[in-house]
């Protein structure tokens, strides 16, 4: 007979194994929240990027979603990302349409 495989090569193992490592990770991050190490925007950012891109961002104006992609590396890449440029779209908008609003921008183009 064929010897049997240890229990991480099986699925239910592997299965067992990852979440293991999602407990001890979410473990890790709510000490880290706890200690004020990690603040709650990281920890979204880190454990539910689809969340972040897709709830947060977009609440995001233009000039705060700029200056958040500056703030670090992993930020960054969220802003970049597919979701967060597809909602890059209504901020620019919404900006022109304040700039409009403030009189500090022209609809008209300027004559030749």
């Amino acid at each position: 007979p064929r010897p049997k495989a240890p229990l991480a090569a099986t699925c239910n193992g592997a299965m067992d194994a990852q979440n293991g490592a999602k407990i001890v990770y979410e473990f890790d991050t709510v000490t880290y929240l706890r200690r004020g190490a990690l603040n709650i925007l990281d920890a979204v950012a880190v454990q539910l990027p689809d969340v972040f891109i897709g709830e947060i961002l977009p609440k995001l104006d233009l000039k705060d979603t700029l200056n958040l992609a500056q703030v670090s590396k992993a930020y960054r890449d969220a802003v970049w990302s597919v979701g967060g440029v597809q909602s890059m779209g209504a901020k620019f908008d919404a900006h022109k349409a304040h700039l409009v609003k403030t009189g500090k921008f022209s609809q008209v183009p300027p004559s030749k």
